[in-house]
C-alpha cells in the first residue's frame, strides 16, 4: 500500500499465512485469511502482513534512502510534487479465504494499516487499507498473486482516497500503485504512489507525486 510496497499508502505481498503445500490439496474450503499461529523449531510464522508472512525474526532490510526534501516541478498552480516515504504496514482483519478445487486461493475484505515516515507532511502519517486477492501457488517460497482495494492516507493537513492494485511474485515481491484525490488542504490535488522496494517484514519504500487536478480518466477493459 514504501508498499499499500509506500510501497504509500496504497498499493503489499499479502500473502496468507499458514498456506503450505498441504492447503492445496483441501479444496472448497472457507476460512478466516488469519490462521492461528504456528511455531515450528525454527520459525514461528503468525498472521500476513501486507507483505507476505511475518517470521519471528525481523531482518533490517537494505533499503534505498527517498531523498531528504520534496521536489518540486514547476511553480504556482503548474505544479508537480515528488515525495516519498518509508511505509511499515500490517493486516489487522485478515478477511476470508477460500480454495478452489484447482488450489488458487481468493482473499476477500482484508483490511489493515499503514504507518507513513515521509520526507514532506503530505507523505507522512497514517494509511487505513482494504485488501483483496488472488493466488497461485504450492507455498509461500513459489507463489504469484494479484491485488487490490481501497486506501484512505489520513495526514495532518488532509486525507488522500482512492484505490490500489498491483502483483506479488516469489521472484519480484510486490508492484502495486495507487491513484489518489486529495481533500481538506489537498483538494483540487491528486496523488499517484508506487512501491520500490518491499519486505517480508512488512517495510517498504513508495514515492508518490502530487500534481494538480484529477487522476487520469482509466480506459475500461472490453
Amino acid at each position: 500500500m514504501l508498499s499499500r510496497t509506500l510501497t504509500l499508502g496504497t498499493a503489499a505481498i499479502l500473502v496468507i499465512a499458514g498456506c503450505t503445500q498441504n492447503d492445496v490439496s483441501n479444496p472448497n474450503t472457507t476460512d478466516s485469511a488469519v490462521p492461528t499461529t504456528t511455531t515450528t523449531a525454527e520459525t514461528t510464522t503468525t498472521a500476513p502482513s501486507q507483505s507476505e508472512v511475518t517470521s519471528a525474526t525481523k531482518a533490517t532490510p537494505e533499503f534505498s534512502t527517498p531523498a531528504d526534501a520534496a521536489i518540486a516541478y514547476g511553480t504556482g498552480t503548474a505544479e508537480a510534487i515528488l515525495v516519498g516515504t518509508r511505509v511499515n504496514f500490517a493486516l489487522t482483519d485478515g478477511g476470508t479465504l477460500t480454495t478452489d478445487t484447482d488450489g488458487t486461493r481468493h482473499v476477500r475484505g482484508a483490511k489493515g494499516q499503514s504507518t507513513f515516515s515521509g520526507n514532506d507532511p503530505r507523505i507522512t502519517g497514517s494509511e487505513s487499507f482494504t485488501f483483496n486477492s488472488d493466488w497461485w501457488g504450492p507455498n509461500l517460497s513459489d507463489s504469484a498473486l494479484t491485488q487490490w482495494g481501497t486506501a484512505v492516507i489520513h495526514t495532518a493537513d488532509g486525507t488522500w482516497e482512492g484505490t490500489f492494485s498491483g502483483v506479488y511474485s516469489t521472484a519480484t515481491t510486490d508492484v502495486i500503485t495507487w491513484w489518489l484525490k486529495g481533500t481538506a488542504a489537498y483538494d483540487g490535488l491528486s496523488m499517484f504512489m508506487w512501491t520500490t522496494e518491499t519486505s517480508t517484514s512488512g517495510e517498504g519504500i513508495n514515492y508518490a507525486l502530487i500534481f494538480p487536478g484529477d487522476p487520469p480518466v482509466q480506459t475500461q477493459l472490453p
